[in-house]
Formats: C-alpha cells, sequence, structure tokens
C-alpha cells in the first residue's frame, strides 16, 4: 500500500453531530484542505476512529459513540482521495510530451474504482469501508 511516512495524519467528523466519518492521510497542505466536504472539518495531526464523537472539549471513541451512518457519497471521496495520490501521474500523461502511466499504476486506479462500486453496492456499508482489505486485489 501506500507510504505515509512524511504524511499528515487529519480525521474529519460532521459539524452537525461531530461524528468522525473518515481519517486518513495528506501529503500536503492542499490534500488536507481538500478533505473536508460540505458541513465538515478537518482535524490535522490526528487519526481518530471513525464513530468517535468530537466535542468542545473532549473526544468519545467508538465503543460509546454512536455509529454513523455510512453512504456511498463517504465511499466515493475515499476512493477519490485514494486515487489522488496518483492523479498526477494521469496529469503528466495527458500532457503532449508526457510520459505514459505505468501499467501498475492504471491497474491500480482500476481496481480503486471496481472495489469503491462493490463497496457502495453493500448494505450497510461496512463502517470500517476505509480499511484496506476492503480495498486490495481479492484472492
Amino acid at each position: 500500500m501506500l507510504d505515509t511516512s512524511g504524511m499528515t495524519p487529519f480525521s474529519v467528523y460532521r459539524e452537525t453531530d461531530g461524528i468522525v466519518v473518515r481519517n486518513g492521510f495528506a501529503g500536503s497542505p492542499e490534500q488536507l484542505a481538500a478533505q473536508a466536504g460540505e458541513g465538515e472539518e478537518v482535524l490535522a495531526g490526528v487519526d481518530l476512529p471513525v464513530g468517535s464523537v468530537v466535542g468542545a472539549d473532549q473526544v468519545i471513541l467508538p465503543e460509546s459513540a454512536p455509529a454513523p451512518d455510512v453512504t456511498a457519497d463517504d465511499v466515493k471521496r475515499h476512493a477519490a482521495r485514494l486515487l489522488s495520490y496518483t492523479d498526477w501521474m494521469v496529469m503528466r500523461a495527458a500532457e503532449p510530451d508526457g510520459k505514459p502511466m505505468p501499467e501498475e499504476v492504471i491497474a491500480w486506479r482500476a481496481l480503486i474504482r471496481k472495489r469503491s462500486a462493490e463497496i457502495e453496492a453493500m448494505q450497510p456499508i461496512p463502517r470500517d469501508f476505509e480499511q484496506d482489505h476492503y480495498w486490495q486485489e481479492q484472492a
């Protein structure tokens, strides 16, 4: 999987109820800023479990927090974040004198899109859908 050394961990929570809906790593301030959707806030430098509740002066961990409803949009955002790490290769390949993308990157991007569609179709979508085993090639 992706080498996260030198990257900033983050957690994203909903402003309405404080529930952490996803987490991950960002490689730049721009990537970090792009993580929050409408009605969401980013906590940089912390990797809180999905389902945690962020309050004004405390964090309640998932064991005692209400379970968030995971939506297909959450899965799509996670897939887009995964793909964003290789978007620069797509841009480079599109340039007139661009370098072709490596076959393994093309295959990996196709796998992420395939897994995203499969996870979006699950009922219910698992709370831990961001875990690596959902996104890897199945034997």
